[in-house]
């Protein structure tokens, strides 16, 4: 085997980058897009807005055999909003498994990291064998709290056909989300129902400068959400390549209360729809209500029959969105993995924070 170079990743490895994940991955990203997998990569990692990443590739005979991908992202973490990371794409070459690639990409990355992040790095963990080895780790730490995820089934038996699954437990939750679907109405309750004042729910194209007024009344409820101004906004949910979302705002005098980001995936024949991001002012239940309706009835004019929602367990909105028709359907619900770096002082005050003073759903990870 020739000689290995692990290295930070540079523009120019953009195209055997995408080539190699593609391989792996089995088709990558694994969502419809309107651009090409390369202009995408090209979205996340160099045109982000902090034009910056802590990608760091493998590379042997001019070949890349590894990736570990991160990017830079502003986090509130307690009272204060630090440079963070979010761990992302890694993939190595069938044929250089077993040769510490991995590993020797991983030190790579922290190193950048230590050199220019204040706060921390988190990534999403579905595999149980990246979360035992997380916990050997000292460096590591998961996160207390956990991701949960939470669908809406119109009809269960499409679903199992579509999907060809034999789940006994799907079936049994598919049968429960029909059952509460038919039932929410009656459970809404009426502070859910009606406004605190009249407001108007409105298609959003583009985030301007309002939703920076949003963010400086909404931050302070939090001590772990992702800074949310309307560059990060625009980025994230309405350039093309990341995908096309569909935004809706809760408007009272022309400004921003609230607003719901959804999707849907049409990457394989079976769509699926997503809830990809939900905020409100606090404690404006109507609020949420009115956004979920709305949207979810766009979605059902689609004929979507699945839809997904990510909210960290026993968070006060899976309330909400159980009325609504969802039910939970992870048996093992998605860790969060910490590195803590600078960080760890901030991160040690979140871990004790109540619950509803963090924000994480699918739309603060890079998945859909």
């Amino acid at each position: 085997m020739a000689e290995i170079k692990v290295r930070r990743c540079e523009e120019r490895d953009a195209e055997k980058t995408v080539e190699l994940l593609d391989g792996v991955f089995n088709g990558w990203p694994d969502r419809d897009l309107p651009c090409s997998n390369l202009d995408h990569w090209r979205w996340k990692y160099i045109e982000n807005p902090m034009k910056s990443n802590y990608a760091v590739v493998a590379e042997s005979d001019d070949e890349i055999v590894g990736c570990n991908h991160g990017f830079f992202i502003k986090v509130k973490m307690g009272s204060r909003v630090l440079l963070c990371g979010q761990g992302t794409d890694s993939a190595v070459h069938v044929d250089y498994r077993g040769a510490g690639i991995f590993s020797k990409m991983a030190d790579l990355k922290t190193q950048i990291q230590w050199s220019v992040t204040q706060g921390m790095e988190y990534a999403i963990a579905e595999n149980p064998l990246l979360v035992d080895r997380a916990k050997r780790r000292s460096d590591l730490d998961i996160f207390p709290f956990r991701v949960q995820e939470y669908a809406r089934i119109i009809d269960i038996k499409k679903h199992l056909r579509e999907t060809g699954s034999t789940n006994v437990l799907l079936k049994e939750l598919g049968y429960r989300s029909i059952r509460a679907f038919e039932k929410t109405r009656d459970y809404i309750s009426s502070d859910e129902k009606y406004s605190n004042g009249n407001f108007e729910i409105k298609n959003c194209m583009q985030f301007d400068e309002r939703i920076d007024y949003f963010w400086s009344k909404i931050k302070d409820s939090y001590g772990f959400i992702i800074e949310r101004n309307h560059e990060y906004m625009n980025w994230r949910y309405c350039d093309p390549r990341a995908g096309v979302y569909n935004i809706k705002t809760a408007e009272f005098n022309e400004e921003i209360i609230g607003y719901i980001v959804t999707r849907v995936n049409k990457y394989r024949n079976y769509w699926t729809a997503y809830i990809i991001d939900l905020l409100t002012f606090p404690d404006r239940n109507d609020v949420v209500y009115l956004l979920l309706e709305n949207a979810l009835n766009d979605i059902d004019h689609q004929g979507i029959n699945i839809t997904r929602f990510w909210a960290l367990e026993n968070h006060p909105l899976t309330e909400k969105i159980r009325k609504h028709g969802f039910l939970p359907i992870r048996k093992d619900p998605i860790s969060i993995i910490v590195k803590p770096l600078h960080g760890k002082e901030e991160y040690n005050k979140i871990k004790n924070l109540p619950i509803e003073q963090l924000h994480f759903q699918i739309g603060d990870t890079e998945w859909m």
